[in-house]
Order: structure tokens, then C-alpha cells, then sequence
């Protein structure tokens, strides 16, 4: 009968041993996995994306000027019948250019104007501010404008203003024309005035 309790006795000790055993595993194991679990995602979190969406496509874009060296301005404009002609052509030393509104402020320039595709009269000036918007440029700084077709006229000025639109130049502030035909010495005809106004061919004149 003794045997027989020792014998139950050491079979529930033994029972009671494994059951244990395999609980302190089973925690073991769920511990490392948590931890592992841990370990990975602090090691390799997933970066957020920094990348924008892309804009609408109806969505205005930012025209920022280009400052630099060499800088030309090339207007065009559509005629009725499709074909393209020429406007206005600048060439400048330096300058700041806005490339999508084709205006900006132009150093040392020279140009050309055209009326109907042809040129009319070439400029030149210190400083020429263009604007595209209204077709319309400001020569400043002591300008000097003579015309191509017909040639000989020259006027100088302070300041001179050309607009497409309107078919005029208005020239202010010291103004000398001065009229030569080709083959003389001397002008045919001079003046000095505050202001005149003259036509984008340089074939008409206006003054106070």
C-alpha cells in the first residue's frame, strides 16, 4: 500500500513537473516573440512619403523671372489668315526675363520694331522694360530710335515709349529729331521739343 502511494506520488510530481516546464516554455516563446516583433519595427519602420501630389493640370504655374546674361526677347503674334509675324525683337546684355509671359526689365538693349512683319525702326537704350500683356515697351535712360524704311530720321529722348497696339511711339523728356537724307551732309530738318508722338513707320509726326 505504500509502495503504491509513492508510486502516485512521484507520477503527479512528474506531471506536475512537465506541466511546468512547458508553461515556462510557452511563455518563453511568446515573450521572444514579442520582443523580436518589437526589435523589428523600431529597426525597420516604413519611412512616410515627403513625395507632393502633382498639381491640377488647369493649375496655374508660377512664372519666375530668369536673370542672366545674353538675354532676347522674340515677340510673335497670329494673323488672320494663320501665318505668324513678327513683333518685337530685344537683345540685352543682362536682364531679368519671365519666359512664360515673355516681359521682364532688359540692360543695355538694342531691338527691333515691326509693323506687318517688316522692321521699321531699330532702338537702343540703357534700360527697356517689356510687357507682353499690354504689347507695349519703355526705353529709359537716354534712348536713340531711327527709323529703317524710310531711313535718315533719328530721334533721341529720356524716355520712350512704343506701343504695338496703338501704332505709336511717344517720345519725352529732351527730345531731338533730326531728319537726314541719304547722300547729304546736313539734316534736312531738326527740332528739339518736351514730347512728340510718332508712328510706328516714322513717317508721321505730332508734338504739342
Amino acid at each position: 500500500c505504500n509502495r503504491m502511494i509513492s508510486a502516485a506520488n512521484r507520477y503527479l510530481w512528474l506531471l506536475c513537473a512537465r506541466f511546468f516546464r512547458y508553461r515556462v516554455i510557452a511563455i518563453w516563446r511568446s515573450t521572444m516573440a514579442v520582443a523580436a516583433f518589437g526589435l523589428y519595427g523600431c529597426g525597420h519602420s516604413v519611412a512616410r512619403s515627403t513625395i507632393k501630389p502633382a498639381p491640377p493640370k488647369d493649375a496655374v504655374q508660377p512664372d519666375h523671372a530668369a536673370v542672366g546674361n545674353k538675354i532676347e526677347i522674340r515677340w510673335h503674334e497670329k494673323t488672320d489668315r494663320g501665318t505668324i509675324r513678327r513683333v518685337l525683337d530685344v537683345d540685352a546684355e543682362t536682364g531679368d526675363l519671365k519666359p512664360r509671359s515673355e516681359s521682364g526689365t532688359l540692360n543695355r538693349a538694342t531691338g527691333l520694331i515691326y509693323q506687318d512683319d517688316q522692321p521699321k525702326a531699330r532702338f537702343k537704350a540703357p534700360t527697356v522694360v517689356a510687357n507682353r500683356e499690354n504689347d507695349q515697351i519703355t526705353a529709359r535712360g537716354g534712348v536713340t530710335i531711327t527709323s529703317i524704311d524710310p531711313p535718315g530720321i533719328t530721334v533721341t529722348a529720356d524716355k520712350i515709349t512704343w506701343s504695338a497696339a496703338k501704332n505709336r511711339i511717344v517720345a519725352e523728356g529732351n527730345v531731338k529729331f533730326v531728319q537726314m537724307r541719304p547722300g547729304h551732309p546736313k539734316p534736312v530738318s531738326q527740332g528739339q521739343f518736351d514730347r512728340i508722338t510718332v508712328d510706328t513707320a516714322m513717317k508721321t509726326f505730332t508734338y504739342p
